[in-house]
């Protein structure tokens, strides 16, 4: 495939420089601030790795998902986007996949859906909340720049509960379910 970001995008990706060169003679800007590895410091992911490690490395596994998720924008949506918007999705979307993206390299390291809180009670874990609600924000944007995609009422609603695929939402029923056995706790 050809490289359909500017050359300007590839040097300066990661750095909290955000003018990244122009896509068509329209400015391109985005913040999408890579850190460096953290394999040194206890990386949740380090054990699924596969990019070079150490402190005088970017995270790769951001660096590809953030350049993944940015070609995929100006492949599919580039021609469609006017400058102020394709700046709205380079100053708020793609930081929004950038944290996506932190929060699903963390969730990497976490082995239960659920957790028990304080008061001994399940609950999902607040990871898991924050991604739905990171994706749940992420397809406001969308939405909001005209380049939503499958209407909500279109999408499948999926359940994999114990391996097996049926209708319902699991993170909605894991909730309830940890409500209700926190209320028969209580009584």
């Amino acid at each position: 495939m050809p490289d359909i970001l500017p050359i300007k995008f590839r040097k300066r990706q990661g750095t909290a420089t955000t003018s990244k060169g122009t896509l068509k003679g329209k400015n391109f800007h985005t913040w999408e601030i890579i850190p460096n590895c953290t394999a040194n410091q206890g990386c949740p992911a380090l054990s699924v790795c596969n990019y070079p490690k150490g402190d005088e490395y970017k995270c790769g596994v951001m660096k590809e998902y953030m350049t993944n998720i940015t070609e995929l924008i100006i492949k599919n949506y580039g021609d469609k986007l006017s400058e102020p918007d394709l700046y709205r999705v380079g100053m708020h979307l793609i930081p929004m996949y950038n944290m996506l993206c932190k929060v699903k390299i963390a969730l990497s390291g976490v082995w239960n859906v659920s957790i028990v809180n304080s008061r001994g009670t399940t609950v999902v874990h607040p990871l898991m909340k924050e991604m739905r609600e990171q994706i749940k924000s992420i397809e406001r944007v969308w939405n909001s720049i005209g380049l939503g995609g499958i209407p909500e009422d279109k999408l499948p609603n999926v359940d994999m509960r114990d391996g097996n695929l049926y209708s319902g939402n699991y993170y909605e029923k894991m909730e309830k379910e940890a409500l209700n056995e926190r209320k028969r706790k209580v009584k």
